[in-house]
């Protein structure tokens, strides 16, 4: 297997773990879950973690959490599923994500078009 491909397979199994989490609100992410998550994204996406902090923005765990599920096209409904927040509270972070690092009023479709493009 090539990198390329490797790095496809872990994509894959890195959704396939997050969307079964958002299907089943009894399944409880962890800290070391979380851990585990991030260095994957690091794998995964090298550099959206200096892309988001070159935004000039400070971003609580849950906000950093928000962009990676956004990057990996989870919708609003499994987030607020994986981090037990109502949907409407996600999609109110999304909406103050965009403008917190754009400068720009926006909302939480343009967030998530955004942090894809990082």
């Amino acid at each position: 297997m090539n990198k390329e491909e490797d790095l496809s397979v872990r994509a894959c199994r890195l959704y396939e773990e997050l969307r079964r989490a958002s299907l089943d609100d009894s399944i409880l992410l962890r800290e070391d879950d979380w851990k585990r998550i991030e260095g994957e994204v690091k794998v995964l996406w090298p550099d959206l973690g200096r892309k988001i902090y070159e935004c000039g923005v400070y971003l609580s765990d849950i906000e950093l959490r928000i962009c990676w599920m956004a990057r990996m096209h989870i919708p609003p409904k499994g987030m607020s599923t994986i981090l037990k927040r109502t949907k409407a509270a996600i999609s109110l972070a999304r909406s103050r994500l965009y403008e917190k690092m754009t400068g720009t009023k926006g909302n939480g479709q343009m967030f998530d078009e955004f942090i894809r493009q990082l």
